[in-house]
């Protein structure tokens, strides 16, 4: 069996019998991309000794001037007059013409032949250099090291020895002499959950330095692969985000960018999304926890929130939905481009705020063509028509979540009453907790519309 070169072709979907690598295209396309650094989830002391081994190697072998390079050559030419004493010529012959006497008994058309391939005598920084360790020093208040607190890195937590070796990295094109140039990305960091096995307050701290080094004109383009919401800060431009689905035979990519989020905004310039951004993060800080869950409910305000949040604690769903709570029904539209382009499945309840309602489709969602509802069900339908949908169900409270809570055709005991004046999120509370609760069972509270609609949800 025969090795062949293929290519894939992305047009037609397959392999053709042409070898462009065989002709050495790939090194070209290797020589201009950036030099990959690989930051495990969980190294050894090794490791880390390694890396910074490496780094400080490239510093000593750049550093001997003309005349100290002459005193190695001086030295190198002793060892060697020493060398041919150790292994003498005349010795080294006798003892081949021994071997080959007696082999050759054996193998009468064959002989030993004993030469002389390699000197030891290399002058490297493998066989000058030093090694070095990394120990970890715990400062005290008056700026003196605790000698009763371990330095060794054995002893020492796999977060900090990740932060440490992502600090050690930063400064690797310094150590090797490497000339920077603005907007040129020489290295790529591959930071495996840089998280693990830090407090939450450095996690913060570290996803600074991270955004920071991206941002700043520094080398390095900074990949990671992250479980944790807290790594990411959508305030944050010349930044991506990127989801990956998995399916049964396909791996997917779903990615925001700025670019994408100043098109969902309407804005032009980095300090409005900025600006956006924290806007966005001042009505729900805990957003960046949605992109890690399979299905959203998207909502305009706390009473929906509470008891929506009330009710999926008490019906233990199987599924992992996360209650989005938008701050008003305008930023809903913002969020559907947001969960369409990430491919995570959205509902969305709101207030028709006396809108009229066009129609409604085949699956009891409304249709809307003005004010912010319009924007809403366009979205949803442009959504809903993709190739891969990702859309759940639409429903709305008319005209607000109260008035359509106090209906005719609710029962008395099952409507929304206002009992106190400290605002809407304690009576809403309130009726969860005195009225729909107790009534779960009950087959009128089918008709109490968010009860109706989240039952729907969980069965969609």
């Amino acid at each position: 069996m025969s090795k062949e070169n293929l290519t894939w072709n992305p047009k037609d979907l397959n392999w053709e019998n042409i070898g462009y690598a065989s002709i050495g295209l790939h090194s070209v396309f290797r020589s201009c991309m950036p030099t990959p650094i690989f930051i495990k989830a969980m190294p050894t002391e090794e490791e880390v000794k390694k890396i910074l081994n490496e780094i400080l190697k490239s510093i000593a072998e750049r550093q001997l001037d003309d005349k100290e390079f002459k005193e190695l050559v001086t030295a190198k030419e002793k060892i060697e007059e020493l060398q041919s004493k150790m292994y003498k010529p005349e010795i080294i012959d006798e003892y081949e013409s021994s071997i080959n006497e007696y082999f050759k008994k054996l193998f009468p058309d064959t002989s030993i032949k004993i030469v002389d391939t390699k000197s030891r005598l290399i002058w490297t920084e493998n066989k000058l250099g030093k090694e070095f360790d990394v120990e970890f020093k715990k400062m005290l208040a008056n700026g003196k090291i605790d000698e009763n607190i371990p330095c060794n890195i054995d002893k020492i937590g796999h977060g900090t020895i990740r932060t440490a070796i992502f600090t050690l990295l930063l400064m690797k094109d310094i150590a090797e002499e490497f000339e920077r140039k603005a907007g040129r990305k020489d290295y790529i960091v591959l930071f495996e959950e840089p998280e693990l096995f830090l407090y939450p307050k450095i996690i913060k701290e570290l996803r600074g330095l991270i955004y920071q080094v991206s941002e700043d004109d520094l080398p390095y383009q900074i990949l990671c692969a992250s479980h944790s919401p807290q790594m990411i800060d959508i305030s944050k431009t010349k930044s991506s985000i990127i989801r990956l689905t998995k399916s049964e035979n396909k791996t997917r990519l779903h990615q925001i960018n700025d670019k994408f989020l100043k098109e969902a905004k309407d804005i032009k310039t980095d300090e409005e999304l900025r600006q956006a951004m924290y806007e966005v993060l001042r009505f729900n800080p805990f957003i960046c926890e949605s992109f890690y869950s399979d299905e959203v409910i998207l909502i305009e305000g706390p009473t929906e929130e509470i008891i929506i949040r009330a009710f999926l604690q008490q019906e233990n769903s199987n599924k992992d939905i996360f209650i989005l709570n938008c701050g008003s029904i305008t930023n809903i539209p913002f969020y559907q481009k947001i969960f369409s382009k990430f491919a995570i499945k959205y509902n969305i309840i709101c207030d028709t705020d006396n809108v009229p309602i066009i129609n409604y489709d085949g699956n009891g969602n409304p249709n809307f063509n003005a004010n912010i509802q319009g924007s809403i069900s366009k979205q949803f339908n442009l959504d809903k028509a993709k190739d891969i949908p990702n859309t759940g169900i639409f429903r709305v409270h008319h005209p607000t979540f109260e008035p359509a809570h106090q209906a005719d055709e609710i029962a008395d005991f099952l409507k929304f009453e206002e009992k106190t004046p400290y605002g809407k999120p304690y009576n809403a509370n309130l009726y969860w907790r005195d009225i729909l609760l107790p009534h779960l069972a009950s087959p009128e509270i089918e008709i109490v519309p968010i009860i109706k609609y989240l039952r729907e949800i969980i069965s969609n």
